[in-house]
Parts: structure tokens; sequence; C-alpha cells
């Protein structure tokens, strides 16, 4: 929910609950309208979008930010390999033949962390490179992780241009 606020609130719209006990709860969601010349930009800045054509190894609990963000990366070029959760990303790199340049996890998901599951690819593959993501504030995240440098983080929600910006420099590091 708190990703979901966050992309409402960056496209400058508006997210209202209404909860009757009872009857249940009703989310609208507001968002404004674009017009031809406004969608015109918006296909513009998609095509100027960092491409690549290595292989990430998305690691994500929320199916929405998992799928968003493999289209995102596989419009741009990137082979896309998609786990909802560590045990599965293990799996999948166990079953997988070629190389896996980039991790992408979320850092707080269910059963193992983002971290743990970093360490463990870490032990297999030692040139794999990472980059954490997360929904939480940067303050709370220090009461569950270690800090992160900023190089290897970014923060949901994040748009398509900063995502694959992030990607691309991580990768070119």
């Amino acid at each position: 929910l708190s990703t979901v606020y966050g992309i409402i609130e960056q496209s400058g719209g508006h997210i209202v609950f209404d909860s009757v006990e009872n009857r249940g709860t009703t989310c609208a969601i507001y968002l404004p309208r674009l017009n031809e010349a406004q969608l015109g930009d918006v296909k513009k800045s998609t095509s100027d979008m960092p491409t690549g054509s290595e292989t990430i190894l998305l690691v994500e609990d929320e199916e929405v930010v998992r799928a968003l963000s493999h289209r995102v990366l596989t419009n741009c070029g990137y082979t896309v390999l998609t786990a909802k959760n560590g045990y599965d990303a293990l799996h999948l790199c166990g079953q997988y033949k070629g190389i896996i340049h980039l991790l992408l996890t979320d850092i707080v998901m269910p059963q193992m962390s983002g971290r743990a599951l970093a360490q463990r690819l870490r032990a297999l593959f030692p040139s794999l490179k990472m980059l954490f993501m997360s929904g939480y504030a940067e303050e709370t995240l220090h009461g569950i992780e270690e800090p992160l440098h900023e190089t290897n983080f970014i923060q949901e929600p994040f748009t398509p241009s900063a995502l694959t910006q992030k990607v691309r420099s991580v990768l070119g590091a």
C-alpha cells in the first residue's frame, strides 16, 4: 500500500479511503489527466532511458512492483529473471546456465531478507553486482538492516527512468 501511495503522490494524484464498519473499505484514486503534448513527452522520456543487454535477477515479493520492474527492464534490453522470494531466487540460480550480472532485490521480504539472499549468492557468484530496493523509509531500515551505501540502493517507489539509470550505474561501476 505504501508503494501505491507513493506512485500516486509522485504522479500528482490523490488517494482517498472510506471505511464503514460491516460494509468494508472503498479506495478512490484520482490521477491527473494527460493531454496530447504531455503524452508525447512521456513517450520521449521512456525512449531516452539507459539500455543494456545484461542478465538481471529481480527478486521482489510485491507482484505489482515485480511486474512493472520486469517490464521496464526488458523493454530496455535486459534479460530479466524474476523470483518472488529468496528461496525461489536460489532455485532459479541453480537452474539457470547463463551468467547473472546483477541481483536487484527488495531488502525486506518474508522468509529470507534481500541481504541474506545477497550473502548466499555472493558465495556462489563472487562478481555478481547488487542493487537493493525498499519501500521502507531509510530511517526505518536502520532498525532492520545495516545501512547501505547509496550507490547500491534505490528507494521505492521509483520511476522507470530512475530504475534504469540506477541499474545502468551499478552495472557500469
